[in-house]
């Protein structure tokens, strides 16, 4: 820590973070090379305290759609992984054929994106411009399309 006059300037990995000013608070011990203070938080110049994290900041709306989201994403790779093991044709152990078991858990995370985009969390013109950004890879490193 760097005390510059006024400002300490603190050094979180590689983003350098500025307090607006000394801590003056009834400070109870040190964590991570700052300081925890009893009854108030310290303030940087950005406004947050060194006690918030990111999940603080997060409307819990898009923390529960990106939590979801996560899950659905992990059922999607699950599902390729049986169709891969016990073919895409098999047979569930409910006795649904892996490739619905597929085609549902894909709409699912489908539906997860297309929240996400509601929340603002995402664009439908990003989504867009990486679909073709990743169809154009595809042509130039995979064999999908050609004939």
């Amino acid at each position: 820590m760097d005390n510059t006059g006024d400002f300490y300037s603190l050094n979180m990995g590689s983003i350098p973070v500025r307090r607006a000013n000394k801590c003056e608070c009834d400070e109870i011990g040190n964590h991570s090379r700052l300081k925890i203070c009893r009854f108030r938080a310290c303030r940087f110049e950005s406004g947050h305290s060194h006690h918030t994290t990111h999940m603080d900041i997060m409307n819990e709306r898009i923390r529960e759609i990106l939590i979801i989201t996560q899950e659905e994403a992990g059922e999607v790779i699950q599902e390729i992984a049986k169709c891969f093991r016990f073919g895409i044709d098999g047979t569930h152990k409910s006795g649904i054929p892996h490739r619905l078991m597929l085609e549902q858990e894909v709409g699912d995370l489908m539906l997860m994106c297309d929240l996400l985009v509601e929340a603002g969390v995402l664009t439908q013109s990003g989504i867009t411009e990486a679909k073709q950004r990743k169809r154009d890879k595809l042509h130039q490193w995979s064999n999908i399309f050609s004939d």
